[in-house]
């Protein structure tokens, strides 16, 4: 589970919720996303994860998207450490591309991350890249309910923790209702 759910809070207070809502991964992620990928390495990897070992909830996907898909051999090696193989990154490059030059851009990005991959390969990592349209939140962050409406289901969101993990089990509630009609 995305830990981004649960806003900003201390990996503490979330990580029992994240076990409540039936997960047992918590994926960690950068700054404005809850900024815990960063708390990581400030507060230390072993420091870091004790909350995750007490509560049973193992590290999921690391995510990255400031270095990109060009610098991640520190990445690589910290998910080594936690056994983990997935590191997601932002993509980069031009946006608004079409045709032919977006054709010569992509054989070019493909040239430059083969030395890249090469590197995972070898790091035993797999990387996958974040690529999204440039939508309203690219420059500002979503504001609550913007965000509430990400999540399948409804409610009005207070980003606290069992709040969070409510909304969740409602959506997985209704998910479930969802596929029971198909």
């Amino acid at each position: 589970m995305s830990s981004c759910l649960y806003g900003h809070g201390a990996v503490e207070r979330i990580v029992p919720e994240i076990r409540k809502a039936g997960a047992g991964h918590a994926g960690i992620r950068p700054r404005n996303f809850g900024a815990r990928r960063e708390r990581m390495d400030a507060l230390g990897h072993e420091r870091f994860t004790a909350p995750l070992r007490k509560n049973r909830v193992g590290l999921g996907v690391l995510s990255r998207y400031d270095p990109g898909p060009f610098r991640l051999q520190e990445e690589m090696q910290a998910a080594r450490r936690f056994g983990r193989d997935t590191i997601v990154c932002g993509a980069g490059g031009k946006g608004g591309l079409a045709g032919a030059e977006l054709k010569v851009a992509v054989k070019d990005f493909a040239e430059r991350m083969k030395p890249h991959l090469a590197a995972a390969e070898r790091a035993g990592a797999i990387v996958f890249l974040y690529v999204r349209q440039r939508g309203h939140w690219t420059f500002r962050n979503p504001t609550k309910e913007e965000a509430r409406r990400q999540l399948p289901g409804r409610g009005a969101m207070d980003f606290t923790p069992a709040r969070v993990t409510e909304e969740i089990k409602l959506a997985q509630r209704y998910l479930a209702d969802c596929l029971a009609r198909v």
